[in-house]
């Protein structure tokens, strides 16, 4: 079942976070000129056309909301395409979210092959792993995140939990993502 809500109905915290506990949400992106072409003269959003310009400032004001979203999908695809794509981030529900608005993350757990499309959206990617997981795994899921993520290869073991080797991967996804000062 898929249940579609307005851009401003996940924005209140308590709602969001009960939709996050019961259902996979998904957050649909599009450029702003895509916007304003489907906003253009409905009808049906007698705010918007009150006020053109309104939908920045909602869509800013919800950014930190829609952060929160187990997956993301690009929305300026046309309409059957962009049903595809949710219903395929659906199924693929193996990733957790850790909702902290704008700071939001995904952690993926499941098969390489899923992962590209987990990401779509993303500013920014790493592979955090440990030396034994990376000479197996870590070239594939490079190849799987496209790109180039950052890597963080710890040494195996409890040795490896420390603020050390959190800052390593601060470092590393810090000197790809984008700062956004308030």
């Amino acid at each position: 079942m898929v249940i579609s809500v307005g851009g401003g109905a996940l924005v209140d915290r308590t709602m969001r976070r009960e939709a996050l506990r019961c259902a996979r949400v998904v957050t649909l992106r599009a450029p702003a000129a895509t916007l304003r072409e489907r906003l253009a003269g409905g009808a049906d959003r007698p705010l918007l056309k009150a006020a053109p310009g309104r939908w920045r400032r909602c869509s800013r004001r919800g950014a930190s909301a829609y952060a929160e979203a187990h997956s993301t999908v690009a929305a300026d695809a046309p309409v059957d395409a962009v049903a595809e794509a949710v219903t395929a981030q659906a199924r693929g529900a193996l990733s957790m979210l850790v909702p902290l608005g704008e700071r939001s993350y995904r952690v993926w757990v499941g098969p390489l092959d899923g992962l590209a499309r987990e990401m779509t959206g993303m500013v920014a990617a790493a592979v955090v792993t440990d030396a034994t997981v990376a000479r197996h795994w870590g070239e594939a899921a490079e190849r799987a995140l496209g790109g180039r993520p950052a890597r963080v290869v710890l040494r195996p073991g409890e040795r490896s939990k420390t603020l050390r080797s959190v800052a390593r991967v601060w470092e590393a996804v810090g000197a790809r993502a984008p700062i956004a000062a308030r």
